[in-house]
């Protein structure tokens, strides 16, 4: 037997558990109570393919032990039934109770005791299909001609009369529809069955795959050698589960029909159109260039190659490891990947808050590799619409496209930009407030497995409702790197570029060295610092690169040339927070206090030595500084003596945290810390009230 005949056999597990549920809710013809169950049986199935509806219903009919069924549209199905009438198409718009359901017992077959099925498409998403009066008025009609049956039966029954036939029509014929949605009208939605198709599990990849294999046979082995006797016929390639494992969560949600036209477009990609099914770069990308392809008829929602993660390889490779500085949030993500894609117990997602620059967006895409999810981006000013209720809708259909998407992974980025408004004190149409609502509701009853990861700059522009439990898992505070984590930044850029110019790596201890020199070249003196984030230590990193490709050495210069190379590199590139900027200190201040208040878990695995603070309980509490003292009343140094030697320290290594430290509680001393409920203004005025009644 053939691998194409052996195929008709062969169903895949999306249809055969659609099969088995639908064959549950068939007519059982061994019933003898005829007129007990239901009077007339409509089905609706989730899928454009109408060769998996076909397939779905032979096989329901074998579980059930009825004849093959005999497929007929409904175009067909209502001409027969209006047949003698010379313009069919014009009798169905203005006569009546048009269609004389007792012909159908003129059918060949009904007479040869097969199933009737009557079956329509509506591959429209919004109800202008044009089927939808025609299909909605045959259904009305047909549910009245069971019901006037039934009641003539029963009436016959109770009179002592011959109750009539014994194989009425509602039990032989069944209508089905297809497509995403049907529109239907309220008589008929109590009547509909909706049969749902679940994702491709691994084992349907394992046939999917051999499948593929038997049937490029011929060309596979003229290009592996098989006719030459140089490769057994029986060598197809095996798969393991982990693989196949990796198929189904990457793959979910792409429908069987679509799987196999990608699986056969593949040979595109790779030499010889001989596909390495093992090689899962090249698959994720062509995968998330299909998603894309088919996201793109709504253009709001766009898939990201997060890359592939390695646990034990270096952050700044392309696709390696973590993300330095932001261990807890790594650590978080490996404990919760084992239960990313079960029902029910999959989480919903983390929110990542801090200063610009400090790895949130870097996180999203650390999240897809980790749970080797594709990563999708939403972009908000795509789902707003100039008309009333064009957002709603967009809204709506982006949270669609998600459903088919997943599992994959949210990157919401900088909602409180997306959001702005959601507070009600700027969106006076309410628009806003409920486009939030619509997301804040998927975020936490959605039961598809999207993990979002949600970044934020400013927390205080967002409603209280948006921190409750249930939106996210854990939320995590991302702050400006300390010492340590900044050397490690350094390290992995540096790794990186060395590697693109060609340059040999030196083993981890040397290149710890070159990190550490050329990250001090960066700071600046004690007395005038300069503090950099991941993105600052970046660009300075691209700096130094610059001018290498423009007039450099051929090879990897010496620690100390590139140190004062580095040094050069600073002075031309900017930094998110010197020292010198007061502003910048204070947004970074009021932005790690409000987080504080929140009581959002630090990222980084390390002790920082500005986690701790001691907050009061007042609505509105500034802090108070007593003159002489190195630290304020509010804010707890794990280590004080540690902290005051630091900074009489030459050695950026020790001086670096605590003048940073310094600096952020000297501009805590001039910040009013609000409770969340109110804005910066209505937070000021009561301050200069409290302040005018001397209670301080």
């Amino acid at each position: 037997m053939s691998w194409s005949e052996k195929r008709e056999s062969v169903d895949l597990s999306p249809t055969v558990k659609a099969a088995r549920l639908l064959s549950d809710l068939l007519p059982d013809e061994n019933d003898t109570a005829l007129y007990g169950g239901e009077s007339c049986h409509f089905f609706h199935f989730q899928t454009n393919d109408y060769c998996v509806l076909e397939r779905t219903v032979r096989l329901a009919l074998r579980y059930g032990d009825l004849k093959e069924p005999w497929f007929m549209s409904i175009e067909r199905f209502s001409d027969f039934l209006l047949s003698g009438k010379s313009d069919s198409a014009k009798s169905r718009k203005s006569a009546p109770r048009g269609y004389d359901f007792s012909r159908v017992k003129e059918h060949e077959a009904f007479l040869d005791g097969n199933q009737l099925v009557v079956w329509s498409a509506f591959t429209q998403i919004y109800p202008e299909h044009v089927n939808e009066l025609q299909y909605g008025r045959l259904l009305s009609e047909f549910l009245q001609f069971c019901e006037a049956e039934r009641a003539g039966h029963l009436d016959r029954l109770s009179r002592g009369l011959d109750p009539g036939e014994e194989d009425p029509v509602c039990k032989r014929v069944i209508f089905v529809t297809y497509g995403p949605q049907c529109p239907m009208p309220e008589l008929l939605r109590n009547s509909m069955r909706v049969i749902r198709y679940d994702s491709l599990q691994a084992e349907d990849f394992r046939i999917l795959l051999r499948e593929h294999w038997e049937r490029n046979r011929e060309r596979i082995d003229r290009e592996l050698g098989h006719s030459r006797g140089l490769v057994p016929r029986d060598a197809a390639p095996t798969y393991d589960d982990g693989l196949l494992n990796w198929y189904a969560n990457y793959m979910a949600g792409i429908p069987e029909m679509s799987v196999r036209r990608l699986l056969s477009e593949m040979r595109r990609d790779f030499p010889g159109g001989i596909v390495d099914f093992k090689a899962r770069d090249k698959i994720a990308s062509r995968v998330a260039r299909h998603k894309n392809e088919t996201l793109r008829i709504h253009d709001r929602l766009e898939v990201k190659d997060g890359g592939k993660y390695d646990a034990s390889g270096r952050g700044g490779k392309p696709g390696g490891g973590g993300i330095e500085g932001l261990d807890a949030v790594t650590n978080w993500l490996n404990e919760h990947k084992a239960v990313s894609r079960e029902s029910g117990l999959a989480p919903n997602g983390i929110l990542l808050v801090g200063i610009p620059g400090s790895g949130k967006s870097a996180t999203a895409k650390l999240a897809a590799r980790i749970l080797e999810l594709p990563l999708v981006k939403l972009d908000m000013s795509k789902v707003l619409g100039g008309r009333v209720g064009d957002s709603e809708k967009g809204m709506r259909e982006m949270l669609s496209d998600l459903e088919y998407a997943a599992p994959c992974v949210l990157w919401i980025d900088e909602v409180e930009k997306a959001m702005s408004g959601a507070d009600g004190k700027s969106d006076g149409s309410g628009v806003i407030q409920r486009l939030f609502g619509m997301l804040l509701e998927f975020m936490q009853e959605n039961d598809k497995p999207v993990f979002t990861v949600t970044t934020a700059n400013d927390i205080s522009k967002l409603p209280p409702e948006f921190f409750r439990n249930g939106r996210f898992n854990q939320t995590f505070c991302v702050m400006m790197p300390e010492y340590r984590g900044c050397c490690d930044i350094m390290r992995s850029k540096l790794e990186t570029w060395m590697e693109a110019f060609g340059w040999d790596v030196p083993e981890r201890t040397e290149m710890k060295e070159y990190a550490k020199r050329a990250f001090d070249a960066c700071v600046g003196t004690k007395d005038d610092p300069r503090f950099l984030t991941g993105a600052d230590i970046e660009a300075h990193v691209k700096e130094l690169f610059c001018a290498y490709a423009a007039d450099g050495p051929d090879r990897r210069p010496t620690v100390s040339r590139l140190a004062e190379d580095m040094r050069k590199a600073a002075c031309t590139t900017r930094a998110q927070a010197p020292a010198a900027s007061l502003s910048a200190m204070r947004d970074i201040a009021s932005r790690y206090l409000d987080m504080l208040q929140r009581g959002l878990r630090m990222a980084g695995s390390g002790s920082t030595p500005f986690a701790t603070e001691n907050l009061a309980l007042d609505r509105v509490r500034f802090y108070k500084y007593v003159e002489g003292e190195d630290l304020p009343e509010c804010v707890i140094h794990p280590d004080p003596d540690a902290y005051r030697r630091a900074l009489k320290s030459e050695k950026p290594e020790e001086w670096y945290d605590a003048v940073f430290f310094k600096r952020l509680v000297g501009c805590m001393n001039e910040l009013v810390i609000y409770d969340r409920e109110l804005t910066p203004d209505e937070t000021r005025q009561a301050y200069y009230s409290m302040k005018t009644a001397k209670r301080y």
